[in-house]
């Protein structure tokens, strides 16, 4: 268990920025770049948002989070079904629908204005 977390702490202080720096200058075909650039830019991401130990986290979220013991399903359930975390779930729901709407009026106003598309 302890090696398995040493392991994802070193891959999540990878300097993963370096390593697209140094893949830039490989020239990769197209077909493989195509889908080693949004992996790449999604770790990267992924990395800034939760920090070096994201791998350990998301290792820990999982392991909890696919638990059959009935005990943990219970808390799960009664975690879901708290005022918190429906009203968590509106403001989130809320907020990811304007930013849809305004990415939608944007995009409307790019296309329908004359000369553009």
């Amino acid at each position: 268990f302890a090696q398995a977390c040493l392991v994802g702490h070193m891959a999540g202080v990878f300097p993963w920025c370096l390593f697209s720096l140094l893949l830039r200058e490989a020239y990769l075909d197209f077909a493989s770049m195509r889908v080693v650039i949004p992996v790449l830019g999604t770790v990267m991401v992924v990395r800034a948002v939760l920090g070096p130990g994201f791998l350990v986290k998301t290792a820990f979220a999982l392991q909890y989070l696919f638990d059959i013991r009935f005990e943990t399903r219970e808390v799960i359930g009664q975690s879901f079904q708290s005022e918190r975390t429906k009203l968590s779930a509106y403001s989130t729901s809320l907020a990811v629908t304007a930013v849809a709407c305004v990415l939608c009026a944007v995009a409307a106003v790019q296309w329908l204005r004359p000369g553009g598309g």
